[in-house]
């Protein structure tokens, strides 16, 4: 069932219904004009800017990773990749399609469950971004993996109940809240 609101005006971009595991070059991220729109667009902008901010640099951030770290890696991008790729109708600037969110948002919480098996103790050499306070505080890590799972949740229900942009914009922003969560204390700030 696809579900688009009139209000909405543009299309879906054909990357917005590409694959889960679609590549994304570093010249097709995240720019600041998205950055700008996404805060000003949301009542939680700020914060939602910043996670999708950091997407841009997650391409570089791979280069010579290898075993759990890449795969850790590999999931984290896919997970962002998902987010951005929902950007776009939230902004108004493509119809919300009720069945690209679900799926975007059941990925995100669905992987969302795998971050702490791919989180092993001492997991984060070079180039992972990963701080050490991941093992000291192991709890409040698993936590804020489980709690984005919840949201993706949310997110997918949202979306599969056919609720309006608004409602869904709102679930899409605590999704990006605990997303940067997370990266606010577990992750190396970006440059």
């Amino acid at each position: 069932m696809n579900k688009n609101f009139a209000c909405c005006s543009g299309t879906v971009p054909q990357r917005a219904h590409g694959g889960l595991g679609d590549n994304v070059s570093n010249d097709s991220l995240v720019d600041s004009a998205m950055i700008k729109a996404i805060s000003t667009t949301f009542a939680a902008g700020p914060m939602l800017a910043l996670f999708i901010g950091s997407i841009a640099s997650m391409a570089e951030a791979h280069d010579g990773a290898n075993g759990v770290t890449k795969e850790r890696m590999d999931l984290m991008k896919g997970m962002a990749d998902a987010m951005k790729s929902m950007g776009p109708m939230f902004k108004g600037e493509a119809p919300l399609d009720h069945d690209v969110v679900a799926e975007k948002a059941h990925h995100l919480s669905n992987h969302a469950k795998e971050i702490p098996e791919l989180t092993p103790e001492g997991s984060n050499e070079h180039p992972s971004d990963a701080l050490p306070i991941i093992w000291e505080d192991w709890d409040g890590y698993v936590e804020n993996a489980e709690a984005l799972a919840e949201e993706g949740a949310k997110l997918v229900e949202i979306a599969e109940n056919g609720a309006n942009l608004d409602e869904a914009r709102t679930q899409f922003a605590e999704v990006g809240k605990t997303c940067s969560t997370c990266h606010d204390t577990f992750r190396k700030p970006k440059d």
